[in-house]
């Protein structure tokens, strides 16, 4: 049985891989979300029952507020760590600590392969990654590609008379295309996404003919 372990972080992003982790062209026949806490502002029961709702297999929270506390945010504070000498670094802290967990479970598991939500425009997908590789040795990453950024992929349009949407505001007009852009909700967002057209989210839609996830 194949395995993959998610850095879940309750959004849509990575609510959207859980579903896909599934499909035929990753095939995984068990997709783990595992939810870090290190202290940030979460609603802990609505983003399992979002991971549930995207056919997670199981949806572990792990605490880890302490290790980020002692290990990141002291030694930063200690050294008076800024971004570029501007500003203290707080989030990009989280980063190794999250995936110095979510490795850990997939090495238990035995998991073919980790992933996150963070493109390869940014620096938290080498946080991430590299974290990754050197807790678990060898483990196949999976990232997501940002299509907006890039002209392609789902949720892009091909003409005007295409409608896309998305949940997030810098998605903003022309950047997916020339079609209309309209903001709709992540779980709106989410269903088309799985669905491949525009679809309202109902509940159960993720679930197979037999009732299952």
């Amino acid at each position: 049985m194949s395995t993959a372990v998610v850095a879940y972080s309750g959004g849509l992003d990575t609510s959207c891989i859980l579903a896909w982790l599934k499909e035929d062209w990753y095939g995984f026949d068990e997709v783990v979300a595992v939810l870090v806490d290190v202290g940030q502002e979460f609603d802990v029961e609505q983003s399992i029952v979002r991971a549930k709702a995207a056919r997670a297999d199981d949806v572990l929270l792990v605490d880890r507020k302490d290790a980020f506390a002692e290990e990141q945010c002291a030694r930063a504070i200690v050294t008076n760590a800024l971004y570029e000498g501007k500003y203290p670094l707080v989030s990009a802290l989280s980063r190794p600590v999250i995936a110095e967990a979510v490795a850990a479970f997939a090495l238990e598991l035995g998991a073919e392969a980790v992933v996150h939500g963070c493109t390869g425009k940014g620096n938290d997908q080498l946080r991430f990654e590299l974290a990754f590789r050197a807790h678990y040795p060898g483990v196949r990453v999976i990232a997501p590609g940002c299509g907006a950024c890039i002209g392609c992929g789902p949720g892009v349009s091909t003409s005007r008379e295409q409608v896309t949407v998305s949940a997030i505001n810098r998605n903003y007009q022309n950047r997916s295309g020339p079609g209309r852009l309209y903001l709709a909700s992540p779980l709106t967002v989410a269903a088309s996404a799985v669905a491949g057209h525009i679809v309202a989210y109902r509940e159960g839609m993720f679930l197979s003919s037999s009732g299952t996830s």
